[in-house]
């Protein structure tokens, strides 16, 4: 099996404090290097958007209750069950109860998911 070719992407993405790389190995599988804790969410959220942004939508409207509006009436008790069980709590205690950083981290993941989003819509 011969191996891919190499590539070399060079994308100036805002919203990283340091430098960062990703090496995609043979196996199509990303290394991801970064200088902060939280630069290594953020291209982590970049990368999961960059390959499964369609999925983390469905994900989204299957959480939110949104399906039968997409996918036709056959989704519309499900949508209705999300919404039943939707959280609806104190955001603020939530995250208390995660690690102290742990909000941090999802913001950075967003913001890396988000970044990208961004990058399809300025180059499409």
């Amino acid at each position: 099996m011969a191996e891919a070719p190499a590539r070399n992407n060079l994308l100036a993405v805002p919203g990283l404090e340091k430098p960062a790389s990703v090496l995609v190995d043979r196996w199509g599988v990303p290394h991801i290097y970064a200088g902060t804790l939280y630069d290594a969410f953020f291209v982590q959220g970049f990368m999961a958007a960059r390959d499964r942004l369609w999925q983390i939508d469905l994900w989204r409207k299957r959480g939110l209750g949104e399906m039968a509006r997409d996918f036709g009436p056959a989704y519309a008790d499900g949508d209705r069950m999300a919404r039943a069980v939707l959280f609806r709590g104190d955001m603020y205690r939530e995250w208390l109860a995660y690690g102290s950083d742990a909000k941090r981290v999802a913001e950075a993941f967003v913001a890396g998911v988000n970044a990208y989003v961004a990058l399809t819509e300025q180059k499409p």
